[in-house]
């Protein structure tokens, strides 16, 4: 739908600084235009918060200069060869894998998933990668994650055998976004967008419930 939201904009000569995505999902559309205008993004889903802080707030993949000045390597080449022993503080492991009597993920990759996933919270907490780092690492993980995971489209419910995909190892990859200087500083929201529109105000608003 992007061209064609893209159109009705041409066509309709609309004018404006600030684009509204009130139901931003992934954040496709905010990321498409957020070299044009200052987009304020929301959506009630947590998720969906950091995927768009991700493509909002940086204009090209963050260059973890911290973290490679301290390690002398790249971040995710760094976080997918480590070493990840299982704990008990290993929640994918333990509730989403056969261990767990479920089959989303296969042991291997839930311990990779949980293990990746604390480090990455071990290095904001010493500061090695930056707020915004930070987030752009989750929701490479997010999307990365869904490479490996044993389901038809949604977390409902798994497949009683292992699909092809779920046996590949899981691989932590950069989150693809739209490498473009950023128009202005976004605003992205957690909120109910109902509740929102009242206390926001922009030019054009692109709502898809």
């Amino acid at each position: 739908l992007l061209s064609s939201i893209d159109e009705v904009i041409k066509e309709n000569n609309i004018e404006g600084e600030t684009f509204a995505d009130l139901f931003a999902g992934t954040g496709c559309v905010g990321d498409f235009f957020k070299d044009r205008y200052q987009i304020i993004s929301n959506d009630f889903l947590f998720y969906s918060y950091i995927m768009n802080r991700a493509k909002l707030k940086n204009s090209s993949i963050p260059k973890f200069d911290s973290f490679r000045k301290k390690y002398k390597s790249d971040i995710f080449e760094w976080l997918n060869i480590q070493t990840y022993i299982p704990d008990n503080s290993y929640f994918i492991y333990l509730n989403y894998t056969p261990i767990g009597n479920r089959m989303f993920f296969t042991e291997e990759n839930g311990i990779k998933i949980d293990g990746i996933r604390q480090k990455i919270e071990e290095l904001r907490a010493k500061n090695i990668i930056e707020e915004e780092e930070y987030y752009y690492l989750i929701a490479s993980m997010m999307e990365s994650i869904t490479k490996v995971s044993n389901i038809s489209g949604t977390y409902e419910a798994f497949f009683k055998f292992w699909d092809s995909r779920a046996e590949k190892e899981f691989d932590l990859q950069p989150l693809e976004i739209n490498e473009a200087q950023l128009h202005a500083d976004n605003l992205i929201f957690n909120e109910d967008t109902n509740k929102l529109v009242r206390e926001i105000k922009g030019d054009i608003a692109y709502i898809d419930p």
